[in-house]
């Protein structure tokens, strides 16, 4: 089986979440036969392991497919391209990563057996989230259009399709809602971020208070910004229970109004890190109040996994069935974080119950070997899927030829 997963920014090495999942994917695929990641932008300067090859897709800016509002007109000589990239690599299956390339899915579907797209969220629901609390993007209708033309491109995407991959069942009970067929589509879930890094028996750092929090995200992405001023504005009630506590923001790009915010010892932004481990090992508790967003976050799956509590709102962890009071504390106010934060920095019995459960469950379920077999799963049933559907219409149309000629 070869696999040809085509995506506007190149896949590896891994950076971002897009990337990891994509990587996880093509790493599974790549078990069962040769995989190709064929990227808009310029591929990395980086060797991929064995069994994987890299192609760069010409012709066309990837700033002018972001900045198309996942509907991208792709150029001529971009289509050109992919056929001659699918001529030279033979694809079994083409994986379209994300709905920006949803354009692309009639040529991708003309050269291969199987279509895949991946959306990595269901665009709609996040953007509809915009309006939350702003009344005036809910009074001018102009969200609303938006959201029903994004809705649209997702329609055309489960209709192009052999099937739809999205990371969470509430995202594959989103697009039905809209109409989509559940049958054709996998929930393939986002797994733990670079688990090859993390140490098999992470330690518990005994010494938790006063406690050091950690939040990791890209710094330029709206929601986690709000998430990081958000943790800023609750420090002072922290610091009147525990004036030692620390904050510290790790991740890409941190914006003005992220790193604005430093107060060397206390509030620490840690810009674009080369590596997370000494974060992880240096942290008691990773908390994330995130009030939107989409899919499910890799941020909480990573800090489990390194044996870290996560005390977060429910958005942050929808979609990963972890359970509140087991796997993970759920805090909406600041007050419901810094109390959380608190008992579990000062009850070493329901620190070490609440991050070995989670730790436990994330593994089982979102580890290596969950994800693989989900993936490699997937992408054998998708090439049954396309042969069925032939045959249904090839036994339709020989019907209606059949009733044609008894009618003459």
């Amino acid at each position: 089986m070869k696999t040809l997963f085509v995506t506007g920014d190149p896949a590896f090495p891994p950076i971002s979440g897009v990337d990891l999942r994509i990587w996880q994917n093509a790493r599974a695929a790549a078990e069962l036969g040769p995989v190709m990641l064929a990227s808009i932008d310029i591929p990395r300067s980086a060797v991929p392991p064995p069994g994987v090859q890299i192609r760069h897709i010409s012709g066309m800016d990837i700033f002018e497919v972001w900045a198309a509002d996942f509907d991208a007109i792709f150029s001529t000589r971009t289509r050109e391209q992919l056929r001659s990239t699918c001529a030279e690599f033979q694809p079994d299956i083409i994986v379209l990563e994300s709905l920006p390339l949803v354009n692309l899915a009639r040529v991708a579907g003309e050269c291969t057996q199987a279509l895949i797209i991946d959306l990595h969220n269901v665009e709609s629901e996040l953007v509809a989230q915009e309006a939350l609390g702003n009344a005036q993007l809910r009074a001018n209708g102009a969200l609303e259009r938006r959201v029903r033309h994004i809705r649209r491109l997702e329609r055309k995407a489960t209709a192009l399709a052999d099937a739809i991959w999205v990371c969470s069942s509430l995202d594959r009970d989103r697009l039905v809602r809209d109409g989509a067929d559940e049958k054709r589509i996998e929930v393939i879930a986002n797994g733990i971020p670079r688990p090859e890094s993390i140490p098999s028996r992470p330690s518990s750092n005994e010494e938790r208070w006063p406690p050091t929090l950690l939040f990791i995200g890209h710094l330029g992405y709206g929601p986690n910004v709000d998430a990081a001023l958000a943790l800023v504005e609750l420090m002072p009630a922290l610091w009147d229970r525990a004036s030692g506590a620390r904050l510290i923001l790790a991740g890409r790009y941190p914006l003005p109004s992220i790193s604005g915010k430093v107060q060397p010892g206390r509030i620490d932004v840690v810009a674009n890190p080369h590596s997370l481990s000494a974060l992880f090992q240096g942290a008691h508790v990773v908390a994330i109040p995130l009030q939107r967003g989409g899919g499910t976050r890799m941020k909480v799956l990573e800090a489990i996994a390194w044996g870290l509590p996560v005390v977060a709102t429910a958005k942050a962890v929808e979609g990963l069935g972890l359970e509140d009071g087991i796997h993970v504390r759920i805090a909406e106010s600041p007050a419901d974080f810094v109390n959380a934060i608190c008992e579990l920095c000062t009850r070493p019995d329901r620190f070490e119950l609440q991050r070995l459960a989670a730790q436990r469950y994330v593994w089982a379920n979102f580890g290596p070997q969950a994800i693989r077999a989900t993936t490699q799963t997937a992408l054998q049933r998708s090439l049954t899927a396309r042969s069925h559907s032939q045959g249904l219409r090839s036994s339709a149309a020989s019907l209606e030829r059949l009733i044609s000629w008894l009618r003459r």
